[in-house]
């Protein structure tokens, strides 16, 4: 056999973790016996992988533990769609993220089959920054609000929308959810916080629940459905402001 007179750094690393072909370990091999200075390529390619192991092991003795999650209560019918392995997914992810290694990736199980868990995901990818910049004209206002009002077959006045203690009207747009029109009206609360509005119609037009407040993926909600259409208010922790807000627009709405 007569040995190659080279070989790529790729054949010679394959070599070294036992990946190379037959025929280049038989190359190699052979090559080694004529070729002294091969040896010397071989041990500036390996790796040190005790050392490895021994920084990572120092690396993760350093991580800050993970943090206490927050309490929430027992939820009503919109479901905690954190599911626990994504949980602790996100939690080792923050652990090699602190060891300098690389970026993790942020997990979140996928929500439930109804239109509230889909809005509250949407929502919770919302930051101040989000709404900050959002400059919406008063000729803005009633045409945004028009096209949300025509998709729903339902009048949603501006009177009813810009007026509202503690929130800023920043959009209104028009979602999706089987085949239904999902409306989100978004808002800035005073304390920075996003706050949206959504409205789907049920097709119940009978059933009508009263204001009830709940929480969803560490925000307030509040619920309530008349004549035919559900409403929820989520965003921020306070809660209460938002009964208060809740309880204005069923009257007006």
């Amino acid at each position: 056999m007569t040995p190659r007179p080279e070989f790529g750094d790729d054949v010679l690393t394959a070599y070294l973790d036992d990946e190379a072909s037959d025929r280049d370990r038989a190359e190699i091999d052979a090559a080694r016996r004529l070729d002294p200075t091969l040896d010397d390529r071989l041990r500036r390619l390996e790796i040190d992988r005790a050392a490895i192991g021994a920084a990572f092991d120092g690396l993760l003795n350093a991580a800050p533990a993970a943090p206490d999650l927050p309490s929430i209560p027992k939820r009503g019918f919109v479901a905690d769609l954190v599911d626990r392995r994504a949980v602790a997914a996100a939690l080792i992810g923050g652990i090699l993220t602190a060891g300098g290694l690389f970026g993790a990736s942020r997990f979140l199980a996928p929500p439930s089959g109804n239109w509230q868990d889909q809005a509250v995901a949407y929502h919770a990818l919302y930051v101040t920054q989000t709404l900050t910049d959002v400059q919406t004209s008063p000729v803005d206002t009633e045409v945004q609000l028009r096209r949300v009002s025509d998709a729903l077959g339902k009048e949603i006045p501006a009177s009813s929308i810009t007026g509202l203690a503690g929130l800023s009207f920043k959009r209104a747009q028009v979602l999706g959810f089987e085949g239904r029109p999902l409306i989100q009206i978004a808002f800035l609360a005073d304390q920075g916080a996003p706050v949206a509005l959504c409205i789907y119609p049920s097709g119940q037009s009978g059933v009508d629940m009263g204001v009830s407040g709940d929480w969803a993926m560490a925000m307030a909600t509040v619920e309530w459905a008349r004549a035919g259409f559900q409403y929820l208010l989520v965003g921020g922790r306070d809660q209460e402001h938002l009964r208060r807000v809740a309880q204005e627009l069923s009257a007006t709405l």
